[in-house]
């Protein structure tokens, strides 16, 4: 194997841990849900265009489910874990 490709895909692990290291200190939701979960859903192809994290003003965590046809649905994930949350979501889809 060449240097250049050992030194991409060293990169490619490092860029990983990188993410996984933050998303493992905060359990980020927001990036977790934004980078891993929506393309995961959208890419089900059951018509869901966006999926979206936010804390309410009383401090619930929901993850707003967006359907090409402007339907929508809440999903409660506060407190949920990162596993939690994506099993939380995905029920019932």
């Amino acid at each position: 194997m060449g240097k250049e490709k050992q030194e991409g895909i060293k990169m490619q692990v490092n860029q990983t841990k990188e993410t996984f290291s933050r998303l493992a200190k905060r359990e980020n939701k927001k990036l977790f849900v934004e980078k891993y979960l929506k393309p995961l859903i959208c890419a089900l192809d059951i018509g869901v265009i966006n999926a979206v994290y936010r804390k309410t003003d009383d401090h619930n965590e929901i993850v707003t489910l967006i359907y090409s046809d402007g339907y929508t649905i809440d999903k409660d994930v506060t407190a949920d874990s990162l596993s939690a949350l994506t099993f939380d979501v995905i029920k019932g889809l």
